[in-house]
């Protein structure tokens, strides 16, 4: 019997396997997706259950900012790296946003990799702050354009001297104190037809770099940003890779150079399949897990993913 069967079984399992999760994660940190997801059925099984557990994990995973009083030896023990981490950088931020934070404070060039979950646009929304400079936030989509122009207005609602654009113009000069750009590749060109004053570029999704088609092009605004802006940091963020270094031997960047490749995720995922009007569970991480055989029902209600939003009062206008 698997996991997840033994999960569905009964509670007495579950929780055995959230203390068996726990001491993996401590000795180990939150590198296992398939522990994540058996923590995610868990807390969606037995959310009674789960609470009990909650703050401990919340602090194994370095979700500081979500924490309550720590209440035992595991949670005080990790309270005192929340502790560092405020006193270094002044935020609660996760050991990975307080190490990534930290390396482009201290870099010109930093190239990592985080998973989705590492809290990356919050982070840069607090270093923009930093930057007192212009700043060119480089995405490979304007679909990345419209979450970034989002983000970034609430974030400056009250401040109308930074103008936030999703294409190059010099407008505004006087009541402007800086410019934050989020541009696509196609568009940087126009950047060095006017004297900006750059302290910062971001490329967001910096696999760009390998595509065959649109690789070109962002070798070529890579190179000129720094040839034109030698002294802009420059920051080149990737999803999961395991060479971020390897950017700055492709584009022969010379400058000090940092680079993390963060495998640590904190976020757990329940798959399924729905098949024959029934919702089937599955475990991606195990050999052959989304055959037919290994398939595990759901128990009670078949309408899973109906119930799950209106318990979150979703609409439910496209189900």
């Amino acid at each position: 019997m698997n996991k997840i069967q033994q999960i569905f079984e009964n509670q007495a399992n579950a929780e055995q396997i959230i203390t068996e999760i726990i001491n993996s994660i401590h000795n180990n940190g939150p590198i296992n997706g398939e522990e994540l997801e058996f923590l995610a059925i868990i807390k969606e099984k037995y959310p009674e259950l789960f609470d009990k557990y909650e703050n401990d994990i919340l602090f194994l995973l370095g979700l500081f900012y979500k924490t309550e009083a720590p209440s035992d030896v595991i949670s005080l023990l990790y309270n005192s790296y929340k502790d560092k981490i405020k006193e270094l950088t002044g935020k609660t931020y996760t050991p990975i946003q307080a190490q990534i934070y930290k390396n482009i404070l201290d870099n010109t060039i930093y190239s990592f990799s985080a998973p989705t979950s590492a809290g990356k646009s919050h982070l840069l929304r607090d270093l923009l702050d930093k930057i007192k400079n212009d700043i060119v936030i480089v995405v490979p989509s304007r679909s990345l354009i419209g979450e970034y122009l989002i983000l970034l207005r609430e974030h400056y609602k009250d401040d109308s001297s930074v103008l936030i654009l999703e294409f190059v113009d010099d407008i505004n000069k006087l009541k402007t104190r800086k410019r934050v750009f989020v541009l696509t590749p196609e568009r940087v060109n126009e950047i060095y037809k006017y004297d900006f004053d750059i302290g910062l570029f971001i490329f967001d999704e910096a696999q760009l770099a390998d595509d065959r088609r649109r690789g070109v092009n962002f070798e070529r605004i890579v190179k000129k940003s720094e040839k034109r802006y030698p002294k802009a940091k420059k920051i080149f963020a990737h999803p999961f890779v395991d060479n971020p270094q390897a950017i700055y031997d492709k584009f022969n960047l010379q400058q000090k150079r940092v680079s993390d490749s963060f495998k640590q995720s904190t976020v757990g995922k329940i798959f399924l399949i729905k098949d024959e009007n029934q919702y089937v569970c599955f475990n991606p991480y195990k050999q052959d897990g989304h055959h037919k055989k290994n398939l595990i029902l759901l128990p009670g209600d078949n309408d899973f993913i109906a119930n799950l939003i209106k318990e979150r009062n979703y609409p439910l206008t496209h189900l």
